[in-house]
């Protein structure tokens, strides 16, 4: 019997010795909140500079992955720990598509839209993938061929080789490239190339020129290259170079811009002035989902999530069937069509059309001192997730500092985007549909702010057709709660999930409207306490749709988020089902004082607000459900109004950053050097967890329970640690409390002592 043996043998023995000492009621924890009282989020320059502050004890946590080189360093300093994380994530040469740039207004791009996709596939060409692995990222990185994370490989094309199935379909080949640029009529012209070098075979000795058929400049000089270059970033740093040095041995010139993420937010997000980019994106847990919002045509605007697929000279989109093939994946009605649409997309997107080029995903490296303890390294993410957020402290009991490697681009929860804004927006937030995953597999769903939720169909009044329904119950102890003083001051439930999704649908240029854009209308029943969600569309994913952050009333009644209207409208009666529009459409929430002549209605059951426009976009309006006489009918409402800002509407943080997160802000220091500092929400919904819970896994009965799969875990990591060269079995959700970065036999002791106990039991809801 080997060691390891030996250990899992030992903790049983001490599981068994535990029992009778063990009490299997129901947990009597009363604190809610995360366990360190006290976060604070700080700002760096780049994760060299984070990297530095957490060797000299400013900081416990970087929020990010480790270079190769500070890795190097942290395997030797004993007191920080390291946890190994496969990234959800993806790092790519952003291709823009659009028929032109802003810098060359009205000049056809040369590689502009299906016209040009084989000087793309030259481009890819010139691409070094291997040499940028080893190289550039130090192996710490897993290689992607296709618009997938490294973990959702299972749905890739396999029709074309990569992926560890063969040689890339366009693998680094530079004399390929020359192939397809000269076949294409980019050749060279007269003008000598600066860059040219002799030694290689595949270089330009003079520049090349536009082709015949390009209609303002055949036969002159492609214009230079349009390419930012993160600078923040030291592996998107040499990517970039990489490749801009192979464009120009090749013939073209470049204009390389270097810059961090924030220098280059507005040239590349907003105006989309570029040709190649060097993109990066922390992606969600559904191919399907994240495919369409990246490539999507419908997400092709200012600031949106898909800046590369563009537009043609008449602005239509460029690649109506990869629309097809990403609307397939996105209202898919199984999760097996799901699979077969993103395959077909993905087929379309990287080898018919190479609209882009994949690099990496990150297999790095995220470091924390060794007096945090209780680390939960969440699958795809690390450290940075909720869980871990819940359930990490310090030994002193001190403020816990995490280091982020970039300050938030803005602190607007409803126009919000990119990852460095939703690292702060996400600790003060609740999300509407309450649905997530355990920690360690993101393959299953569980339970968060909804305490249960049903699919199912109905049939849509205007179509006959059959689409789908979600019913949502949300737990009745969530409240949101002032900045700087934490004082409780609404009772979430589903009337601001309703509200919250409405407003989002009126938003068209925010990231989450593609979570509502479907809706046919809602209904709230059971005292608030349930939401029924009606689609306009059948698709296994709607389950998952719909969850936007969740906007107090507080908020988006205030000036100038929103306009209160007033209405008395006349009307002749009708049938069931007919609907009136309001003098403002963009309606989000309708006061239940709707009459009829003076008698209420009743929402839900009388009238409700509708989107007649079944998915297309556009504004809503209100509907009565059941015949109803002439009258008059008097409508308080509240519209959209101006949400843009970096706040809400320019309001101040005291005002705005109000919510139902995990923690609360007492005090903002925007930009570079500043700050976020945050202090525990004791109105959580959740329980402070029992220290001793390690998989974070609800049971059947809705709770959390400490079971033989928690004191497995802790008897599997028994022994392994976390400082020097990485341990296959070191697991730092099993490390709760000291000595350092081990997991030993106090650790296993912790889990035992606690086995049985049952613990964040939802309330009912309505209460009794």
């Amino acid at each position: 019997m080997n060691g390891r043996e030996w250990t899992y043998l030992f903790c049983c023995l001490m599981l068994i010795l535990a029992l009778p000492l063990i009490t299997l009621s129901p947990s009597a924890f009363a604190v809610k909140g995360p366990r360190n009282p006290r976060l604070l989020i700080k700002y760096y320059s780049g994760v060299e500079a984070a990297y530095t502050a957490l060797k000299a004890a400013e900081i416990d946590m970087i929020g990010y992955e480790l270079t190769d080189i500070l890795y190097a360093d942290a395997v030797t300093d004993p007191n920080i720990c390291l946890g190994k994380v496969a990234d959800q994530g993806m790092y790519e040469f952003d291709v823009n598509n659009n028929y032109t740039i802003q810098t060359y207004p009205g000049v056809e791009s040369f590689i502009y839209g299906k016209k040009r996709s084989e000087v793309r596939k030259a481009i890819t060409c010139l691409v070094d993938k291997e040499l940028i692995v080893s190289n550039c990222c130090r192996g710490f990185v897993e290689r992607i061929d296709q618009l997938l994370a490294a973990p959702h490989k299972s749905w890739r094309n396999y029709t074309h080789p990569g992926w560890g199935d063969g040689d890339f379909t366009y693998e680094y080949n530079p004399v390929a490239a020359v192939a397809l640029l000269d076949s294409e009529g980019f050749v060279q012209g007269s003008t000598l190339n600066p860059a040219y070098n002799p030694a290689l075979s595949w270089s330009a000795r003079f520049l090349r020129v536009y082709p015949d058929d390009h209609p303002t400049h055949a036969g002159q000089d492609v214009h230079p290259i349009v390419m930012p270059i993160r600078t923040d970033d030291l592996r998107r740093f040499c990517a970039g170079d990489h490749l801009r040095n192979h464009l120009e041995v090749i013939g073209f010139t470049v204009d390389a811009i270097y810059g961090s993420s924030t220098e280059l937010y507005d040239q590349v997000m907003g105006d989309m002035d570029y040709h190649i980019y060097t993109g990066g994106w922390s992606l969600g847990r559904f191919p399907p989902l994240y495919q369409y919002g990246l490539m999507h045509s419908s997400q092709w605007y200012p600031y949106g999530s898909n800046y590369i697929t563009g537009v043609d000279e008449a602005g239509n989109p460029n690649y109506p069937d990869l629309d097809d093939s990403l609307i397939e994946g996105y209202t898919a009605l199984s999760y097996a069509v799901a699979k077969a649409a993103v395959k077909k997309s993905s087929g379309l997107a990287h080898y018919d059309y190479c609209i882009h080029i994949p690099l990496w995903s990150t297999a790095g490296y995220w470091a924390w001192r060794c007096n945090v303890k209780a680390v939960v390294n969440a699958e795809g993410a690390g450290p940075e997730n909720g869980y871990s957020f819940m359930n990490m402290y310090k030994t002193d009991n001190t403020t816990l500092v995490y280091g982020t490697i970039r300050h938030p681009v803005c602190m607007n929860i409803i126009y919000g985007d990119w990852y460095y804004t939703y690292q702060n927006l996400d600790r003060i937030n609740q999300y509407g549909n309450g649905i997530t995953a355990p920690p360690y597999d993101l393959s299953t769903d569980q339970g968060n702010f909804a305490t249960a939720w049903e699919t199912g169909t109905y049939i849509d009044h205007d179509t006959s057709e059959k689409q789908s329904k979600n019913t949502f119950h949300y737990r009745s102890d969530t409240w949101s709660v002032e900045p700087i003083t934490g004082n409780p001051v609404e009772n979430y439930n589903a009337t601001h999930v309703y509200q919250s999704m409405w407003y989002y649908y009126q938003t068209p240029a925010t990231w989450d409207f593609s979570g509502v854009q479907y809706i046919d209308h809602l209904n709230i029943t059971d005292n608030d306490c349930t939401l029924e969600m009606y689609w306009d569309d059948l698709s296994y994913w709607n389950t998952y749709f719909g969850g936007t952050a969740i906007l107090s009333f507080d908020l988006l009644r205030n000036d100038p988020l929103s306009v209160f209207h007033t209405e008395d409208i006349a009307w002749s009666g009708g049938a069931a089902m007919d609907w009136v529009g309001l003098a403002n459409p963009r309606v989000f929430w309708i006061e239940r004082t709707v009459t009829l002549d003076g008698v209420p209605l009743v929402q839900g059951i009388d009238y409700e607000i509708y989107n007649p426009s079944k998915g297309d976009g556009g504004d809503a309006d209100m509907r009565l459900i059941r015949p109803t006489s002439a009258g008059t009918l008097h409508v308080e409402y509240w519209v959209a109004n101006d949400g843009r800002g970096y706040y809400p509407g320019d309001l101040p943080w005291q005002t705005c950053l109000q919510g139902a997160g995990m923690y609360y802000a007492v005090d903002f220091q925007p930009g570079p050097g500043g700050y976020l500092d945050l202090r525990r929400n004791p109105f959580y919904y959740m329980e402070t967890p029992p220290l001793g819970e390690i998989d974070f896994v609800r049971k059947s009965s809705g709770c959390y329970k400490i079971d033989i799969f928690d004191v497995v875990i802790a008897a599997s990591a028994y022994g392994s640690q976390g400082s020097g060269v990485h341990d296959v079995n070191w697991f730092p959700g099993a490390d709760l409390i000291p000595e350092c970065c081990r997991v030993d036999i106090f650790d296993v002791v912790t889990v035992t002592g606690k086995y049985g106990l049952e613990w964040d039991i939802p309330p009912p809801c309505p209460p009794p």
